[in-house]
């Protein structure tokens, strides 16, 4: 989290930057207008993380819909010097919706399997939420 934080804080010094959805615990690294339109963006370390980053995004593109926010997204890797704009799609708010159904169903079971641990977990901003 620490490398993150640097990444964001010390690299777009005008933008809103940490934006708490508490309702649905999500963070938005940054939020930023360009063109007249709405852009959030999610803050990557490198492209390995570049597909769970879209997905991630796109969920964040999700949640703001649902309060009746219309954006698009921007990932944003500044070592790298990419930027990538990302839509939400209506497949986008179909795949979400089944993944959310399936995380519901698995929450309501009594027995809880046990995530995997694999060697990503320690770098991710989620792991308290699996592992503590």
């Amino acid at each position: 989290m620490g490398i993150r934080i640097l990444i964001d804080g010390a690299t777009f010094k005008r933008e809103k930057k940490k934006i708490y959805l508490a309702e649905f615990v999500a963070e938005i690294d940054l939020i930023t207008q360009k063109n007249g339109s709405l852009f959030v963006a999610e803050i990557k370390k490198s492209s390995r993380t570049m597909a769970s980053g879209i997905k991630q995004l796109k969920y964040y593109l999700y949640l703001l819909s649902i309060k009746g926010i219309k954006c698009k997204g921007i990932i944003k890797i500044p070592k790298e010097k990419i930027s990538m704009t990302i839509e939400l799609q209506e497949g986008d708010v179909t795949l979400i919706k089944e993944k959310i159904d399936e995380i519901e169903t698995l929450l309501s079971k009594d027995n809880i399997p046990v995530p995997p641990k694999i060697p990503f977990c320690r770098k991710c901003s989620y792991f308290e939420f699996c592992w503590n």
